[in-house]
């Protein structure tokens, strides 16, 4: 790979993001036009469809740019069993549940102030194809190509200037391109936590598997918010956090005799970049700018009036 600078390499990314954002706009626009979502069975492939088109074309503009071709299989990884990759997973998703909490904490909070979000929830689905269709999208598609994109290239690219560096500015990137800023807390808390396992375990498969079973879970409660009753819901809701609950506590007290800390790349002692290197490249700031415009009409239409 070439030498690049940081600021360089921040203008690139911020290159893929304008991308992504270009995207994710237009395809289901253009596609809404022809009147291709009236049927989920066909408006679900192509938001599929989307989302790959998303990650894939600027992972090549990336690699492009960044002359940067990491390979999945070459390098050297831990070897971890069966059981410490599930206490890895149980205790992530323990914290990725307590960002949830915190999230919707904050949002409780703003709802005192009248701010509130309509619950986001699933589309009118209709048998089983459309639900197998819409788990493709929502959960497997997203584990695979997001996290090529954001935690195989993105944080790579910026390692070089400090994992804890790359960690950060890798999630915040991954926060803006999801678009819900009432979930910003929650996502980005993720996006940590999915870059601190990868670096850890030295694995995007493990990062994959967390972001597929977070992604799963989600997917599943909001199953039941659709076709169960209240009482059951609230019963499955309080039977799976205390699950997830229970596993983490259990995997924290595992992690800690074994003296494993995944978040161990926020406490690293090498210097890195500054936080504001990122304001020093006008693409990268353009990108953001255009989140943020991407982001406020959702904004106004997920807010409850």
């Amino acid at each position: 790979m070439k030498k690049q600078p940081l600021k360089y390499r921040l203008n690139v990314i911020g290159g893929a993001l304008i991308i992504f954002l270009l995207i994710r706009s237009y395809l289901p626009y253009f596609a809404a036009k022809f009147g291709l979502n009236a049927n989920y069975k066909i408006w679900i492939p192509i938001c599929t469809l989307t989302l790959i088109l998303c990650c894939v074309l600027p992972i090549f503009f990336i690699e492009n740019m960044c002359d940067f071709h990491p390979d999945l299989y070459s390098e050297v990884k831990k070897t971890f069993s069966v059981k410490k990759a599930g206490i890895i997973i149980a205790f992530s998703m323990f914290m990725l549940l307590a960002f949830n909490f915190v999230n919707s904490a904050l949002l409780i909070i703003l709802e005192k102030f009248g701010v509130a979000f309509a619950a986001e929830t699933l589309p009118d689905l209709s048998g089983f194809a459309e639900y197998f269709l819409y788990f493709v999208f929502s959960v497997i598609t997203p584990a695979f190509f997001e996290e090529l994109f954001i935690r195989y290239l993105v944080l790579n690219l910026l390692k070089p200037y400090g994992r804890k560096y790359a960690v950060l500015v890798s999630s915040a990137v991954f926060m803006l391109m999801h678009a819900k800023v009432q979930s910003f807390p929650a996502i980005f808390g993720a996006g940590v936590t999915l870059a601190c396992v990868y670096l850890y375990c030295d694995d995007i498969k493990m990062s994959m598997r967390l972001h597929r079973t977070n992604n799963a879970y989600s997917f599943f409660m909001q199953t039941m918010s659709r076709t169960a009753s209240k009482q059951s819901l609230e019963s499955m809701t309080f039977f799976m956090t205390l699950v997830i609950i229970s596993l983490g506590i259990a995997s924290t007290v595992t992690l800690k005799k074994e003296n494993i800390n995944i978040y161990s790349p926020l406490k690293s002692d090498e210097k890195g970049a500054k936080a504001q290197t990122v304001f020093l490249s006008p693409v990268f700031v353009l990108a953001i700018i255009g989140c943020f415009m991407t982001i406020l009409p959702q904004f106004y239409r997920d807010m409850v009036r």
